[in-house]
């Protein structure tokens, strides 16, 4: 008889994370859906972690004549010392369901300019308007201001990216395609958007490009997300299918869980605490 249960330790692993926070993912659910949904908040919430910041030109010399500027100034200076840039985005990112289009394609997050908490202490008091930024795991690049209306799908953000600081796509131009000659329109693309479709190739100052968030799933959900979650069930099924199959680790591993740690995913034993597989190899750590 098998002693574990890798996706119910998952399930409670998941929990244990959200539980000291305003997070909520719903348990009463299948373990593909907690964990679509639990990547989709984590891709929304951006880790407070230092970052190379800029600010690209055209948009540097609007700041000391704006009338928020303290704001944007207090928003870039946490961007530098590696702060957390969260209480500046929508309160609705702590809602798993909710889908974040602009960042899902482009990588682009957008801040509200305040400083005066909102409904709840954790965020600001929201305004129209919005400063945005291209973020990614090692910068940040702040990309200048819009109001809500028309703002989210616009590919000038991409453009004024492109212009300044062209290494930053560069990973995503598409040499092998031909050039898109008609781009969609701002109200054509956020309408996709809506209806789960990516927009896939873009014309960006001439050349073409790949959407730098990879695109998305009908759903809505960033592919990312999606391929974590099958990676994960994927690993965990087959780990089960081996450990069933080898008599050594039944003999000596009593007591199997799985538990997230700092880096990644493992399963061990837990009277001894000795590591038999990590994420996402499948090979026995202890033979």
């Amino acid at each position: 008889m098998n002693n574990f249960d890798f996706q119910k330790d998952l399930k409670n692993e998941i929990s244990n994370i959200l539980k000291d926070s305003d997070l909520k993912v719903s348990l009463d659910q299948n373990i593909q859906k907690i964990l679509i949904d639990f990547f989709n908040l984590k891709s929304k919430i951006l880790e407070p972690k230092k970052r190379n910041v800029f600010i690209v030109s055209e948009f540097e010399d609007q700041i000391k004549s704006h009338h928020k500027r303290l704001e944007i100034e207090t928003i870039i200076q946490l961007a530098l010392d590696g702060g957390n840039l969260n209480c500046f985005q929508t309160d609705k990112i702590i809602q798993s369901k909710q889908i974040d289009h602009l960042s899902n394609e482009w990588n682009i997050f957008h801040f509200h300019l305040s400083l005066e908490s909102f409904k709840k202490p954790k965020f600001v008091k929201r305004g129209n308007h919005l400063l945005f930024a291209y973020i990614d795991e090692e910068n940040i690049i702040f990309l200048g201001l819009d109001k809500h209306k028309d703002s989210f799908a616009n590919l000038k953000w991409l453009e004024v990216l492109e212009k300044d600081y062209p290494h930053i796509l560069k990973k995503f131009l598409a040499p092998d395609l031909p050039q898109v000659r008609q781009n969609f329109t701002n109200s054509d693309r956020e309408k996709m958007w809506e209806s789960g479709l990516s927009s896939g190739f873009m014309n960006i100052n001439g050349k073409t490009y790949l959407s730098p968030g990879f695109g998305k799933v009908t759903s809505g959900h960033n592919l990312k997300v999606i391929v974590q979650s099958n990676n994960i069930l994927h690993w965990i099924t087959y780990v089960e299918d081996i450990i069933r199959k080898n008599e050594i680790i039944d003999k000596k591993s009593i007591n199997l869980k799985l538990r997230i740690s700092e880096n990644s995913i493992e399963i061990y034993e837990k009277e001894k605490g000795d590591v038999f597989f990590e994420y996402p190899s499948f090979e026995s750590k202890n033979k």
